[in-house]
């Protein structure tokens, strides 16, 4: 099972729904944010989505966390997925998580 990466700064963990907040609904009807994601979502059907991925095994959707306040930022989703491949997925998202971290703290 899938557990966190954690960063210096921020944690990947599988998002489940529990993480479903007003601010992350919000997100899907921003002007910004709907210039790329074209789905108009409630509460109770985004819970419901989150639901539905949470725990499958062609499914890896985590929930993007600063790590000292928990705040919820953004998920990273790749579905479908081989299952014999989301560990080797996970670990690769583990590497470049932290080059892209390193780099942005050199700035």
């Amino acid at each position: 099972m899938l557990t966190e990466i954690f960063t210096d700064r921020f944690i990947l963990r599988p998002l489940n729904i529990n993480d479903v907040s007003e601010s992350y609904a919000g997100w899907l009807s921003d002007n910004k944010t709907s210039q790329y994601i074209k789905t108009k979502i409630n509460l109770t059907d985004l819970r419901l989505y989150v639901a539905e991925r949470s725990g499958r095994e062609d499914a890896l959707f985590l929930g993007i966390f600063v790590k000292n306040t928990k705040f919820h930022i953004g998920n990273i989703k790749f579905e479908p997925v081989d299952s014999k491949w989301v560990m080797q997925l996970w670990a690769s998202l583990l590497a470049k998580v932290t080059c892209v971290e390193k780099v942005l703290l050199k700035r």
